[in-house]
């Protein structure tokens, strides 16, 4: 049941926010009471929250070293890492950090700050490093993190808005990211 109570939550928390969804948007499809949600989550929403936000920049970061040592091409890494993210639900970090984190409890805030520095920044911006010197110029692996992190969310308003195909999506927004960041010439 807990898989499934995680399984639910995702899709509307990503949705609509942390503040946007109730216990009971949670639990009727699943036809469970909200005090059931509680036996499996002790915190309720908050953790719940919380635990969806680990297991999903854990599976960022596991995706990303997968892709990584695979291929040993930053084209081919990102543009696999892309059609893999965007069969994920629509994870938005800068919505989380916008409008989710102020109604979590500072703990909460420093669990996901942790997570998102560790699986997102620091695995992506490490697979930047390896491939910097190809790179025009140093941007920075933050900033080249927090664009793709953007380009990538984009593709999933984009699927919504056109009739163009996801694959599609993923290399025109590759190839832009890296044009941009460009390779030497």
């Amino acid at each position: 049941m807990r898989d499934n109570i995680i399984e639910q939550a995702t899709s509307l928390f990503f949705e609509k926010g942390f503040n946007g969804v109730s216990l009971q948007s949670i639990c009727s499809p699943l036809k469970i009471k909200p005090s059931s949600l509680y036996y499996h989550f002790k915190g309720g929403k908050e953790e719940l929250f919380v635990e969806i936000i680990m297991r999903s920049t854990n599976e960022f970061r596991l995706k990303i070293e997968s892709m990584a040592s695979m291929h040993n091409n930053i084209d081919k890494i990102l543009k696999e890492f892309g059609l893999w993210y965007i069969n994920q639900s629509p994870m938005n970090m800068m919505l989380i950090a916008q409008i989710d984190m102020p109604y979590l409890s500072k703990k909460s805030q420093g669990i996901i700050n942790n997570c998102v520095k560790k699986d997102v920044f620091d695995s992506l911006g490490g697979l930047f490093e390896i491939y910097k010197s190809s790179f025009r110029q140093d941007y920075g692996n933050d900033m080249l993190v927090g664009t793709l992190s953007v380009l990538l969310f984009s593709i999933h308003i984009s699927l919504k808005m056109s009739r163009a195909k996801a694959e599609d999506l993923v290399n025109y927004n590759i190839n832009i990211f890296l044009q941009g960041a460009g390779p030497r010439t």
